[in-house]
């Protein structure tokens, strides 16, 4: 990761306060020091209950240097809400950048670090070498917001990730030149596109307030932002809002969306906003790392879903595949409606703590292209079309 190496080149930016590389380097080096000396073992689940703070970045960071498992956690969820995950996660340690309420922390493991126990941080030698990670090691573990039902955790691997990585600089690299947003919460797992992808090419991150997540027009033009990502409703809302007036965002060269369906009509009011950049649709659950299929908007010939007006998820990401499967899980030719399922190095490990639904949502199944795999099912309906999207 270049942050170790970038030295006084701006890494992070949150709330008109620059870091840089070096400095931000150092408070990851010093948390990562902590959990190695606290936390026994070469594995461990490392809680993070933070949101868009320089302490929140470093325990993310610190956590992976450290060669351990992290668990992003919203602070702003209920107390009880709270609790109940941090009981189910059996963390090893809890990081938060604010104080822990007294319920929160009686189902907290013993070794908590937080503004009340700042002191153990600052008499910590940072780590002095990230640990080396297999590929089979777990990255972080991501739950899902439960709102239909319990939530589940999802294991995503240092493999699963490596090869979700390298699937973006294919399809949308990231130069050192670029200013970056960074749009999403820990506990979305877009996020790990924005921090990874940014400080991996050694380009600067930019934390949108939470006060301008809905509308954030003032927020790129100010920070003269080269790369946008963020989830379609944000662009209806600037569209209801009148904030995207031709040619708004001059200084943006790449515009992402994923998390939902993209609107034909959303991708050309912000292309007609920002004239200079290429508009591409991401699509991919939790459970495959992010995402794994995209498709680069073509104004001449734009692919859209017939009768919903919706953009094409388009094609796999390398080294991944894309089916659709019937109700006996047979595979469908192009044109048919079915279940899509997605298979390849980016499928994650399973559920935590839940074998039932993991053998349940990640079969092994035939193919002819390719052969006896694991895929898995998404549960959403799609179909092929001629061209392969």
């Amino acid at each position: 990761m270049r942050s170790l190496e970038a030295g006084e080149r701006t890494a992070l930016r949150i709330a008109d306060v620059s870091y840089s590389y070096g400095e931000l380097a150092e408070r990851s080096l010093r948390m990562a020091g902590w959990l190695r000396a606290s936390v026994p073992g070469n594995s461990a689940r490392i809680g993070v209950l933070a949101s868009r703070s320089v302490d929140a970045y470093a325990a993310v960071l610190g956590t992976c240097l450290a060669g351990f498992t992290y668990v992003p956690l919203n602070p702003e969820l209920p107390d009880e809400r709270l609790a109940a995950l941090l009981t189910r996660s059996r963390l090893d340690a809890l990081i938060a950048d604010r104080p822990v309420p007294d319920g929160v922390r009686a189902c907290a493991p013993p070794r908590i670090l937080s503004p009340d126990e700042r002191a153990l941080l600052d008499q910590t030698r940072p780590l002095e070498r990230p640990a080396e990670v297999a590929a089979d090691a777990h990255a972080y573990i991501m739950f899902t917001s439960g709102t239909t039902g319990v939530p589940k955790g999802v294991i995503v691997t240092a493999g699963n990730v490596a090869h979700y990585l390298e699937g973006m600089r294919q399809r949308c690299p990231i130069e050192p030149s670029d200013r970056v947003s960074q749009f999403f919460e820990f506990t979305f797992d877009p996020s790990v596109s924005d921090l990874f992808m940014t400080l991996g090419a050694g380009a600067s991150l930019h934390t949108v307030p939470a006060s301008q997540l809905m509308a954030p027009a003032r927020f790129i033009k100010d920070e003269q932002l080269t790369v946008w990502y963020s989830v379609p409703s944000t662009v209806a809302m600037m569209r209801k809002m009148k904030l995207l007036s031709p040619g708004s965002f001059p200084t943006l060269r790449a515009s992402i969306f994923s998390g939902e369906p993209l609107p034909h009509s959303s991708v050309e009011a912000w292309l007609a906003a920002a004239p200079n950049s290429i508009i591409e649709n991401h699509y991919g659950p939790t459970e495959v790392t992010v995402n794994c299929t995209s498709d680069r908007y073509s104004k001449a010939t734009p692919n859209v879903t017939e009768t919903r007006g919706m953009l094409s998820i388009g094609t796999p990401y390398p080294y991944m595949s894309a089916a659709i499967l019937g109700e006996d899980r047979c595979f469908l030719p192009p044109g048919e409606t079915g279940e899509l399922a997605m298979s390849g190095p980016q499928v994650a490990e399973g559920y935590f703590d839940d074998p039932e639904l993991t053998a349940r949502r990640f079969v092994r199944l035939r193919s002819s292209t390719s052969g006896d795999a694991v895929w898995y099912l998404t549960g959403d309906l799609a179909y092929e079309d001629a061209g392969g999207r």
